[in-house]
């Protein structure tokens, strides 16, 4: 018997339940489905009122809502988790940030965002004139990973995908297993075998997805089959982060060494009592200092300040013309004027 045959083996020996998504139904069935139709017409996709359930697989053979038409209704109340750890276990947790209450799409991209720009923090060097920026992680390798992560969770098992931030990775992870009879093999090369496959075929009709099966192969490509973690119910996708500058990443964790840190913030205070910074505006100019690119949302969890605060602190910053903002929003970073 050879490896790939051992290996078909024991995958269709596991414990995989017959009930598909299709089949089963919905936990309620006064469903709406008006984010749904608004993310189709976003999208530029046609359809008619009349034959909308039945085009996407909305009933199982009994008239009933299924699970389908469960998750991508405006009653979808499962819990889209995005958490983040403070080390390299589970032991404490730092934030978490929950997105349920919408069309599984509206969360599965809100939970996409915020990952990026919460977790995927961007590495800001200047040489010579040129800036070059450099992410914890690849966001296409990562979209690709969650997307698919999505696609394939075993939803009938009510347990959502989830994603964990932690000090040097980040992890995503769909519970269930390869479709019966699928080796890792045919995983890798992006072989398309849906354990949903109604469900996958309004993924790739969103192009949230290609019928080709490019995803898994994208996230080998950059990170190697490694990265993928096969349990006895569940698939891992771990992409580890980038770090250019282990003591720029510590002090903005603040995990720094002792010394270093004690004369840096002597250093601080002197500088931020000279300027008349309040504590919390002096915090934002030293991580600026060490990561231009940092995003509000990451200096009020580094800081422990609402938004509201560090808007304003940033305003004040702005108007003693101790900062400036370069770029837009989304993409550009922050400069300090000496």
């Amino acid at each position: 018997m050879t490896e790939e045959e051992i290996e078909r083996r024991y995958i269709s020996q596991l414990s995989i339940p017959k009930m598909t998504m299709k089949q089963e139904e919905s936990p309620r069935q006064d469903l709406t489905f008006n984010q749904f139709k608004a993310i189709l017409t976003f999208k530029g996709l046609h359809f008619s009122d009349e034959t909308f359930e039945q085009n996407y697989n909305l009933r199982n053979n009994e008239g009933k809502y299924n699970y389908i038409a469960f998750l991508v209704s405006d009653q979808n109340d499962t819990s889209i988790k995005v958490v983040r750890f403070n080390g390299l276990t589970k032991a404490e947790f730092l934030s978490r940030k929950e997105f349920d209450g919408a069309c599984i799409f509206k969360q599965m991209e809100e939970a996409l965002d915020y990952s990026l720009n919460v977790l995927n923090i961007v590495q800001t060097n200047i040489v010579g004139k040129t800036r070059v920026d450099t992410p914890y992680f690849d966001s296409d390798a990562f979209r690709e990973a969650w997307f698919n992560a999505v696609c394939h969770n075993l939803w009938v098992e009510k347990t959502p995908p989830a994603i964990y931030g932690f000090d040097d990775r980040v992890e995503i992870i769909s519970h269930g297993l390869l479709k019966e009879g699928m080796t890792k093999e045919e995983f890798f090369n992006g072989v398309s075998k849906p354990v949903n496959e109604e469900f996958a075929k309004i993924f790739m009709q969103l192009d949230f997805m290609e019928q080709s099966g490019k995803g898994v192969p994208t996230v080998v490509a950059k990170y190697g089959k490694g990265v993928y973690h096969f349990g006895s119910s569940f698939i891992q996708c771990v992409l580890p982060y980038n770090i250019l500058d282990k003591y720029k990443h510590d002090r903005l964790l603040g995990k720094s060494d002792t010394k270093n840190e004690d004369r840096t913030a002597t250093n601080n205070a002197t500088n931020n009592a000279t300027k008349n910074l309040s504590k919390t505006e002096g915090q934002i100019m030293e991580i600026i200092r060490e990561i231009p690119g940092v995003s509000i949302s990451i200096l009020a969890g580094k800081i422990g300040k609402d938004i509201s605060t560090i808007k304003r602190a940033i305003k004040n910053l702005k108007e003693k013309g101790l900062i400036k903002r370069v770029g837009t929003t989304r993409t550009g970073h922050w400069e300090i004027i000496e």
